[in-house]
């Protein structure tokens, strides 16, 4: 009964938001037991912005009861964020962090090239965004680099960038068919590789963020951050959490220092390299 009240308060919330899957491991059998079957539901306040439902349930040989699950979360079970070891599917289906991660990986590039030359360098840079999703921060870059292009399937979307480009700076920027650059940011995958190259994959990549704290003590246990921060700042409206970057830097898979990824980048650039 309770449970179904609950639901119930859940479908009437307004807004973009999403349930958290928490897995009960340290409770008795006979709590396990009933919370497989009936899970429990917590809302969660956020603040700044809205809030989210945590479902508490527990494994019954080794599964949990997920058409259940599904009950609980009403029509957040299209919304799902999960520990990593519980795979989403047509019953329960996980919320898309990947636009995150890439403004995640953008603002991590935009850092790291900040601090390793000055504006206006004589270097070509291409991002290589199909879907466009991160149009809108192009302006970021413009001053960077002399040689600003752009290769994506939404060309649209980047309208606004260009003008925008040319009316505050006098650049202007390409779109391009093909990546051919000096540094280039691959959020897709697609292979392209310059002297520099950040990527998930491969060249400059990264992983694990740090929360401000006001949110890092709101993660549901079993949640990697990246996941909950992603679902707080696309559904919660938590929009400060755009400016993230990646705690822990990679070259080619080595975890790296800051100095360190600085001193390779200067290196591949063949910029003037001082001790940092």
């Amino acid at each position: 009964m309770i449970v179904i009240l609950v639901r119930q308060v859940i479908l009437l919330w307004g807004g973009k938001m999403f349930a958290a899957l928490e897995i009960e491991k340290s409770a008795g059998v006979f709590k396990r037991r009933r919370l497989n079957r009936y899970p429990q539901v917590r809302e969660v306040r956020v603040i700044g912005g809205l809030p989210f439902v945590v479902i508490k349930t527990a494994l019954k040989r080794g599964e949990i009861n997920r058409d259940a699950v599904a009950f609980a979360a009403g029509r957040f079970a299209g919304r799902m964020i999960l520990p990593n070891d519980i795979q989403g599917d047509e019953v329960l289906r996980t919320f898309d962090t990947s636009r995150f991660q890439k403004i995640i990986l953008f603002n991590t590039a935009v850092s790291l090239l900040r601090d390793s030359f000055s504006c206006g360098e004589r270097q070509s840079l291409c991002v290589v965004d199909t879907k466009g999703d991160l149009a809108g921060r192009l302006s970021h870059l413009v001053p960077l680099v002399s040689d600003l292009r752009v290769v994506s399937d939404n060309t649209h979307a980047y309208e606004a960038d260009i003008r925008s480009a040319m009316d505050e700076f006098g650049a202007a920027v390409r779109m391009c068919d093909k990546v051919n650059a000096d540094i280039v940011l691959d959020f897709d995958n697609v292979g392209a590789d310059g002297k520099v190259t950040f990527a998930f994959d491969r060249g400059i990549s990264g992983n694990g963020i740090s929360l401000p704290i006001c949110y890092s003590e709101l993660v549901p246990s079993g949640i990697e951050p990246l996941k909950f921060a992603a679902a707080l700042y696309e559904l919660c409206r938590i929009t400060s959490l755009d400016e993230l970057r990646y705690r822990d830097l990679y070259i080619n898979g080595e975890q790296c220092s800051h100095s360190r990824v600085i001193e390779f980048i200067k290196t591949a650039l063949r910029l003037e390299t001082i001790d940092i």
